[in-house]
Parts: structure tokens; C-alpha cells; sequence
């Protein structure tokens, strides 16, 4: 079982209830941008409000070491409390009920002075289902396919095989905008530059799959920043993914799935020890996404989520471990219903108090990664062996090992049980280490004028081998800074 591609196409509410896995893409013509790059971490921060966001970017995620956030669709949209109302746009106005413009704007300035950068989410395929006016931006029936002489379509999609019916046709009763007009590409282009204006670096394109690459190409082609990021959001073709390699990046859902695969049941770690080719055919790195789950997946089981614990947490250390990819970890929020969205209180996302994986969560409320020890840890971890390739590799039929060249060594248990380990070539020196995973950001301790470890001690004996323990469900990291 590798991290195997798997293509879907599911019709829903809003076009951010549509989850896709991402087919082999070719190497684009495209310049990286410097905002999300293999040395950064992101984190997807599901509707929270600006002033949380303001709080957390100074207090939480700009010490935890996150570079950048994706943000919810800041523009005015349909009324209601569900998070898909924030997908179904009625103008592009920065108002709705995460805050005002100002509350907006105050929320990137505080996330940039925290060396936060902030990508927001943008809805530009189509506007709210139900008319096909809007004063404000101002659109008028002549805007959109369903009255298109040349791209009419006046239905819903229903064959996902037909791209002229993918991109001309309405997305759950969403009206479907003519992107290929150059005034609703200025429209949008407006729009865009005037989030940049205030700071934003760049942009996640919701149903990038449902706007041909040559309209996306003639917005972008407008922006006062081209050096703007781009992630699209691509169901597996047609049109084909790698297409849109010339706008940007890409989310790879196939990554997702696959550690679904690997830590969704025991045993499964040792199946990630393939050959590079098995899995890097997924994209080109640099232009690659890789998450864990987002908003859509979470809901229509297409990955882990925080609702597995353990298996979670250890795809989220797979992923900051790998060289592979921009990781892109979540911070959303607990609920048992679709539509369910968080509690606020007195207006702020409130986070729960635990440093690590919990067994449950309160109905509403957030989940906040970014204060949890292990991806604190990782997150250093991450960022202190970029640029080094994976050796050493070990595994046996539940656990797996490598070394980030001679600066760092993982090693999963994915059994049932507590599993021992002798004779693991790391690739380090020999001596004492502290593991990250258990000790966070700041392993090594000074306690009573000794350097101790804050959690897990890892023997390294001459040769650079390796001996430990490691409970069910559970991974260790130690680099050359962690060295006791």
C-alpha cells in the first residue's frame, strides 16, 4: 500500500464541499514563491475570526515558528452561521461575520509584525446560488454562463468527465460566473489587489478546477504583486492538474489520503518505506501542498482528522519530517454536525488549554495545533534539517525510520503495542538526545545547572546506532541541536 492517487468528484453545497486528489502533474514554467516554500509551515485556520487571529498570530503562531496562514473567504457573503455561507459570495466588500475591514486589516498587520503572512481564501468561480444580480460589485445577468451566449449552460454539473460542462455549468446551484470577460477578470483583479493592498501575500483559488487556466491566468496577469502566492484547489481532471502548474501551486489530496492509508489502521508505518518514484510522481515538490486534511475532508471522511488523536498526530509529524512538499498543517474546531460552527465567546475563538492530542473535545470548540508540544517540536525540527535528503532508512512491519541527512532521525511505531528497537543506524554521533516530539520547540533543559532532557531520552551508542522504546501510536524525533 504506497500513497496511491485516487480521484473523486462529489457535487455539494458550496464548492468548498468538493474534495479531489490531485493527478501526476509535469514540471511548470513557474518561479516559487518565497512566501510558501519546503523551509515553511502553514497552518489552515478554519473559521477563525480576525480578532482571534490577530491574538493568536502574536501570541501563538509566529513563536510556534508557523510562516504563514490560510484564512477563511474575508468577503461579504449569504447570511447565516453554517462555514459554508462563507463560500457563497454576494459581493466583494471586506465584511461578514468573522469582522469588519478594519478588524481584517488589523488582523494582517498583527500576523506580518509576528512574521506571519497571511494567504486568503478566495471565491471567484461563482457568487451566492439564487440571483444573478449584484449591485454592489455590481454583476448583472450578462456576467454569468447561464445567460452566456457563447458559454451558455443553465444547469447544475452533472458529468465531471465533460470540461466544458466542469467549467461553463453551475457548481451545486452556484451561478457560475464568465470568468473569460475581461470585466469580470478587472472585477475579481480589484478585488484581489485590494486584499493585497493590506498586506496579504497570496491566495488559496477555491474551485480552481471549475475556471480555465487562461481566465486565472489573465486575473493574475492584473495583480500589483506577481510575485503574489497561488495555490489552486484541483479535482483530478479533466481539465488536467498540471495545467494549472502556471498559476501556482497545487494541494495535493493524494498525500492526505495516503496517510490516511498508512496511519488510519496498526501496522501501516512501513508501508511510506517505498522508493522515492512511487510517491514524488505526485507533483513537483516545490509546487506541491501537502496536508494533512482541510475543511472538506474532514467532513466527508477522505482523512485523518482530529477525531483519530494519535494516528493525527502522527501524520502531521510524517509530514513536517518529509522533504517533500510545503506542509500545510489545521487548526479548526470540534463538531458533530455538517453544518456545526465553532462557540465564540465574548467574540474570540477560544482554544482549548491542552498541549498535546486529546481524547475528546467539547462540541464548538477549537483545536488548536499550533500549541501542541510535538508539532511545536516538529516545526523546529522541520525548518533545522531543510535542504538534506533522507538516509538511513529502517522498517520492519509496523515501524519506520530515516535521517534528514547528518542533522536529524524519526522513527514511527504504528503497532498496536509498545515496541523495542536496537540497531538503528542514524547517521548522528554518538551521546545522549532529546526527542522533540515529547519536548517541543526547546528540548533540552537546564535543571539544577545540568542540560536535561524535557521529555524522551534517546541513547545514540558509537556508530551512530540507536536503541529505545516507543509506546503504540507514537513517533520520536532527535536532530543535532537536541544533543544533551
Amino acid at each position: 500500500m504506497t500513497l496511491t492517487r485516487i480521484f473523486k468528484a462529489l457535487v455539494a453545497l458550496v464548492a468548498a464541499s468538493l474534495i479531489g486528489l490531485v493527478a501526476v502533474p509535469s514540471q511548470a514554467n513557474v518561479t516559487p514563491s518565497q512566501t510558501i516554500s519546503e523551509s515553511t509551515v502553514g497552518m489552515q485556520m478554519f473559521m477563525w475570526n480576525w480578532k482571534s487571529l490577530a491574538t493568536e498570530c502574536r501570541t501563538q503562531l509566529g513563536p510556534a515558528g508557523v510562516n504563514w496562514i490560510l484564512v477563511m473567504p474575508p468577503q461579504q457573503s449569504i447570511d447565516g452561521g453554517s462555514w459554508w455561507t462563507h463560500y457563497q459570495p454576494t459581493a466583494y466588500t471586506l465584511d461578514s461575520n468573522l469582522g469588519t475591514e478594519a478588524d481584517f486589516t488589523r488582523m494582517v498587520s498583527s500576523c506580518n509584525e509576528a512574521g506571519v503572512d497571511v494567504i486568503a481564501d478566495a471565491v471567484i468561480n461563482h457568487m451566492a446560488g439564487g440571483s444573478y444580480t449584484f449591485p454592489e460589485v455590481p454583476y448583472t445577468t450578462t456576467n454569468f454562463h447561464y445567460f452566456s451566449p457563447a458559454h451558455n449552460c443553465q444547469s447544475d454539473i452533472s458529468n465531471y468527465s465533460n470540461v466544458t460542462e466542469v467549467q461553463d455549468c453551475q457548481l451545486g446551484g452556484l451561478v457560475d460566473l464568465a470568468t473569460e470577460q475581461p470585466y469580470v477578470q478587472g472585477k475579481i483583479a480589484g478585488y484581489l489587489n485590494h486584499l493585497l493592498s493590506l498586506g496579504v501575500k497570496g491566495f488559496r483559488v477555491d474551485a480552481a478546477k471549475h475556471i480555465p487556466v487562461a481566465d486565472l491566468a489573465a486575473i493574475k496577469a492584473q495583480l500589483t504583486d506577481q510575485n503574489a502566492f497561488f495555490v489552486n484547489e484541483v479535482i483530478g481532471g479533466p481539465p488536467e492538474p498540471s495545467t494549472y502548474y502556471q498559476i501556482g501551486a497545487l494541494f495535493s489530496f493524494d498525500w492526505s489520503s495516503g496517510l490516511k492509508s498508512a496511519f488510519g489502521t496498526f501496522n501501516g508505518a512501513s508501508d511510506l518505506d517505498v522508493p522515492n518514484s512511487q510517491y514524488r510522481g505526485m507533483g513537483t515538490s516545490n509546487l506541491e501542498v501537502t496536508m494533512i486534511t482541510n475543511h472538506d475532508t474532514e467532513r466527508n471522511g477522505g482523512a485523518l482528522t482530529y477525531a483519530d488523536g494519535k494516528r493525527y498526530l502522527m501524520a502531521m509529524i510524517y509530514t513536517l519530517s518529509e522533504p517533500f512538499g510545503d506542509p500545510m498543517l489545521y487548526s479548526g474546531y470540534a463538531f458533530s454536525d455538517f453544518n456545526e460552527p465553532p462557540v465564540l465567546k465574548s467574540g474570540l475563538n477560544v482554544c482549548n488549554s491542552g498541549s498535546g492530542v486529546k481524547s475528546n473535545y467539547v462540541q464548538g470548540q477549537m483545536i488548536c495545533v499550533a500549541r501542541w508540544t510535538a508539532v511545536q517540536g516538529m516545526i523546529r525540527w522541520h525548518k533545522y534539517v531543510n535542504g538534506q535528503t533522507k538516509v538511513n532508512h529502517w522498517s520492519n512491519n509496523n515501524s519506520y525510520g530515516y535521517g534528514r541527512g547528518a542533522k536529524g532521525y524519526v522513527l514511527f511505531n504504528s503497532a498496536a503495542s509498545t515496541q523495542k528497537y536496537k540497531g538503528i543506524k542514524t547517521g548522528l554521533a554518538a551521546g545522549n538526545y532529546c526527542d522533540v516530539v515529547s519536548g517541543g520547540k526547546t528540548p533540552v533543559i537546564i535543571s539544577k545547572g545540568k542540560r536535561v532532557c524535557r521529555g524522551l531520552t534517546v541513547v545514540v551508542a558509537k556508530g551512530g546506532v540507536m536503541a529505545t522504546t516507543l509506546p503504540s501510536m507514537t513517533a520520536l524525533a532527535i536532530a543535532t541541536y537536541s544533543k544533551r
